[in-house]
């Protein structure tokens, strides 16, 4: 239980598994339906297989919250954008509204949303 629990300390804002392992892939097909406890343990031994390869098969994204971007407002943000285009998208959005849903400018959310834009909100602009 030590090295998992130190492999969900060091992997608390990411981590990454590159290489195959047989065992390791062996783990996930043990997997039932409706056997909570069994899964339990199954879900144990992947972690302890995870532990002992840590040094030499895994990459920490970042170890410093302050790199993570992510916010719960960020996410209440999209989906009130998500929401705005799917509910209207059949008769027309528009960059202003979804800028606004966003508090954001047009300028800065035509920016951030440079992807989305051109597919969606460049129709009725």
């Amino acid at each position: 239980m030590k090295n998992i629990k130190s492999l969900l300390h060091r992997s608390a804002y990411g981590i990454r598994f590159g290489s195959n392992n047989a065992a390791l892939n062996s783990l996930f097909f043990r997997f039932q339906p409706n056997q909570q406890m069994k899964n339990l343990i199954v879900l144990l031994q992947i972690l302890e297989e995870l532990s002992l390869h840590i040094k030499e098969d895994a990459v920490i994204i970042t170890d410093d919250s302050r790199k993570v971007r992510y916010k719960e407002s960020d996410a209440e943000k999209l989906s009130s954008i998500f929401n705005y285009v799917f509910e209207n998208y059949h008769h027309g959005v528009d960059i202003q509204t979804a800028a606004s849903l966003a508090c954001m400018s047009e300028a800065a959310f035509a920016v951030t949303s440079n992807g989305i834009r051109k597919n969606v909100f460049a129709i009725r602009q």
